[in-house]
């Protein structure tokens, strides 16, 4: 990985209050940000037991249309997905230069807790979701399996609800039309973002600079409740 030759590893200790007045006794660290190993901290509910899982995956990449992407036929790209791929041990295949420092900089290749097998039924279910406009919100059952490395243990039963951040064509529906000007472009691909303006690729914000505009930040707020409304028989079976 790219951070064993950029500088990330530091000696660290971590402090005794019982040995105040020794030599502190450091160990190499790698040090990065959480979402270097995961992102949306589903192996750690895993790790606790919990039966019923609500993921909110919001990220910067859409969920590809079933015409772009299909899941029963080939790997995903960087472009299509992100992130589910690697709970099922499923790899991504990087397109760009962009996509290969990503790759380099992050390490999910040790996160599959369930059946290669059930990958694609998950991306199909929350595609057709996305179609219907109402926002890529699907629940399934699932099965862990043995992850040596995080702890988890195989055979434990599980329902994941996954929520997709991804453009929903009846929410744009009901914007004023000013808003809908300046955060759409009138077309269900999921793809399809508005790249100028102050809502530029909404609803798929970059959080790394954390510089959203109180515009922004207030209309995915809305439009995140707005996809809990549609989905509310969802989100109660899932929290019942």
């Amino acid at each position: 990985r790219i951070a064993d030759y950029v500088g990330f590893h530091v000696p660290y200790f971590s402090p005794d209050p019982e040995a105040a007045d020794a030599e502190p006794k450091t160990a190499d660290f790698l040090v990065a940000d959480g979402g270097d190993l995961e992102n949306v901290n589903l192996i750690q509910m895993l790790l606790r037991g919990v039966e019923n899982i609500v993921l909110f995956m919001d990220f910067e990449i859409p969920l590809a249309a079933r015409s772009a992407y299909n899941p029963f036929t080939g790997l995903p790209r960087f472009s299509d997905v992100e992130d589910i791929p690697s709970y099922f041990g499923i790899p991504h295949i990087p397109e760009t230069v962009e996509d290969i420092f990503d790759w380099l900089g992050q390490d999910f290749t040790r996160n599959k807790v369930f059946r290669s097998f059930h990958y694609p039924f998950v991306i199909d279910k929350l595609q057709k979701a996305q179609a219907t406009g109402k926002g890529a919100v699907a629940t399934v059952e699932l099965t862990t399996v043995d992850n040596e490395w995080w702890g988890v243990k195989g055979g434990d039963k599980v329902s994941v609800t996954f929520v997709y951040l991804s453009k929903a064509v009846g929410f744009e529906e009901e914007l004023p039309e000013n808003v809908r000007t300046e955060a759409t472009t009138g077309t269900p691909d999921p793809q399809d973002l508005t790249t100028s303006g102050k809502f530029e690729g909404f609803p798929h914000y970059p959080t790394g600079a954390a510089e959203i505009t109180h515009e922004q930040s207030n209309l995915l707020a809305n439009f995140c409740a707005w996809i809990i409304e549609q989905n509310e028989d969802v989100f109660r079976e899932a929290l019942s």
